[in-house]
């Protein structure tokens, strides 16, 4: 993680198209840990969340909740900052639709993220 001097540690921004393509050639496996970094990287930054453990155990057993949890906390994140949210719980849905609703939803989520992990200095994927 990135941590500039007296603040607190940021998270990485993560080229979209090559972590969809880790997920694909890892039959998934990558996912896994995506997961659990980002959950880690969202408590280290609010000091607060499900974090890196229990958002792994979370996917690991009912990976359909992750895609509202994350949402809501990433919700937060933004609004925490006094920035209107980029999306709801409500995104988590795309999960309905195969394949497709999953890019979609991962690239809404890990482009709000990125796009705030780089308003506060965190070096481009």
């Amino acid at each position: 993680m990135s941590q500039p001097a007296g603040s607190q540690p940021l998270g990485n921004q993560r080229s979209v198209w090559k972590w969809i393509l880790l997920a694909i050639v890892t039959l998934g496996i990558a996912s896994y840990f995506w997961t659990f970094v980002t959950h880690d990287e969202l408590q280290q930054y609010r000091r607060q969340g499900v974090g890196a453990g229990l958002g792994f155990i979370i996917y690991f057993l009912f990976a359909p909740a992750t895609f509202f949890i994350l949402p809501m906390e990433i919700a937060a994140l933004y609004t925490e900052d006094g920035r209107p949210a980029p999306f709801s719980w409500a995104i988590g849905l795309w999960f309905l639709l195969p394949l497709v609703g999953n890019i979609i939803w991962f690239m809404s989520v890990q482009g709000a993220l990125n796009d705030f992990w780089g308003s506060k200095g965190a070096p481009a994927a």
